[in-house]
């Protein structure tokens, strides 16, 4: 019984030390302004994966990406996406990069965007689909800007913050 129980307990310590694990969160906003600009921050949190990954996320049609912050992965910007390489990945097993999106005046609509980090395990591909994102650019869009309006009563004074259109 003790034997087994050793066996049992060495299976799932081999598992767990061979376990990789990976979670992506994203900064994406939910709405965007023709002409205007939009930063995308993707932070990457690793165990158990070394070596080679590609991020891709696509950006509406018509739309360029420019890098931010790359954490030492090659930027392109190809076939409508932002692109970053790694051939050694960071040392840090989180790490956080960015880019920025430049709409053009005459772009609208919602927008859906996918994206997936590709990475090898064991000379294996794995792909992790990011969560799709979507962005409602100049469509019914009010600016996220405030102004404070007075609102004078008879017996006292309120002060309220009402959304502005740019």
């Amino acid at each position: 019984m003790l034997k087994q129980l050793f066996f049992i307990f060495l299976f799932f310590l081999s598992a767990i030390s061979f376990a990789q694990d990976l979670t992506v969160i994203q900064k994406y906003p939910e709405t965007a302004i023709p002409g205007g600009d939009y930063v995308v921050e993707t932070t990457v949190k690793r165990s158990g994966i070394t070596g080679f990954m590609k991020f891709f996320q696509g950006v509406p049609s018509g739309c360029t990406a420019k890098v931010i912050e790359s954490k030492g992965g090659s930027f392109s910007f190809d076939k409508g996406g932002a692109k970053i390489i790694w051939i050694a990945l960071p040392a840090e097993t989180e790490f956080t990069i960015s880019y920025m999106v430049s709409i053009p005046k005459d772009i609208e609509g919602i927008k859906n965007i996918n994206g997936k980090l590709s990475y090898m395990v064991n000379n294996e591909r794995k792909v992790y689909d990011l969560e799709t994102k979507t962005i409602r650019i100049g469509v019914n869009v009010i600016a996220a800007k405030t102004e404070t309006v007075l609102v004078t009563g008879s017996d006292n004074t309120i002060i309220t913050e009402s959304p502005t259109l740019n």
